[in-house]
Formats: structure tokens, C-alpha cells, sequence
């Protein structure tokens, strides 16, 4: 995709400029900025129509999903950071995208957890039940 001087480029060098000076924090808001950046920056009429739409996701991603994929977001199993990398089209990678996750978005993390009271040792773990389980270096 490159420059083509149509009137769309315009259109969204308008909507990139107005971005940078406006912080959008809502849909609404993304909505009301868009309408204002063209009555204000080029004097245009814009009304931005909102299309919902949810894709059967399941019928195209099913097939190469994990089958434990459904617990990502569930108590231990939690993955907090992706990575979507290109890579040459393959059997195992057929659409040339290689998807990984992990549990972590950072290289040090402490993990806090609760046990019962009665089995910590430390004084604050005896007091709230809580005690750090590890200490992770990526």
C-alpha cells in the first residue's frame, strides 16, 4: 500500500492529523472527534455511521486453534501479552502467521498467591494468607 493522491489519502490525513492532537478514549468519542475533524480542519460534513458486525470467528480460526485455547483468559491460565510474527507459508503455518502468547508482559514479575494461613511461615502470609510463589526472569 503506498500514497495514491486520491481523495481518501486526504480524507485520512485529516482523521491522522486530528488524532495526534485529540486523545479518543471511547467509541463515542472516536465518533463525535472524526465528525469534528472535518467540520473543523476542512470545513467538511461527515457523519460517521457505526456498522456492528461479529464475525463467525469460530468456523475460520477453529481448525488451527488449541483445543486448550478456550481457558486463555481463565484463573492460571491467563496470557497477558501476544505476538503475531509473519512467516514463510507452511504446513504448520499456512496463512504465514505464527501466533504466540505468555503469561507475562514484562521480564520480572512476582507472583502473589493465597494459601491457607495455616500452612505459610512468613508474618505477612500468617496475617493474610499470602505469599509470592515465584519470581520469573524471562
Amino acid at each position: 500500500m503506498g500514497h495514491t493522491h486520491e481523495d481518501i489519502d486526504a480524507c485520512f490525513g485529516t482523521i491522522a492529523t486530528w488524532f495526534e492532537r485529540n486523545i479518543i478514549q471511547t467509541p463515542q468519542a472516536y465518533k463525535a472527534e472524526i465528525e469534528k475533524a472535518f467540520k473543523d480542519e476542512s470545513k467538511l460534513h461527515c457523519i460517521v455511521k457505526d456498522v456492528f458486525v461479529v464475525p463467525n470467528y469460530q468456523i475460520f480460526f477453529g481448525p488451527y486453534i488449541d483445543k486448550h485455547f478456550g481457558r486463555i483468559h481463565k484463573q492460571q491460565w491467563t496470557q497477558h501479552q501476544y505476538r503475531f510474527q509473519v512467516v514463510t507459508i507452511s504446513d504448520l503455518f499456512p496463512y504465514g502467521v505464527k501466533f504466540t502468547y505468555r503469561k507475562f508482559s514484562c521480564d520480572k514479575v512476582i507472583v502473589i498467591d493465597k494459601k491457607p494461613i495455616i500452612s505459610c511461615r512468613s508474618k505477612v502470609g500468617k496475617l493474610t494468607g499470602l505469599y509470592i510463589s515465584s519470581y520469573i526472569l524471562f
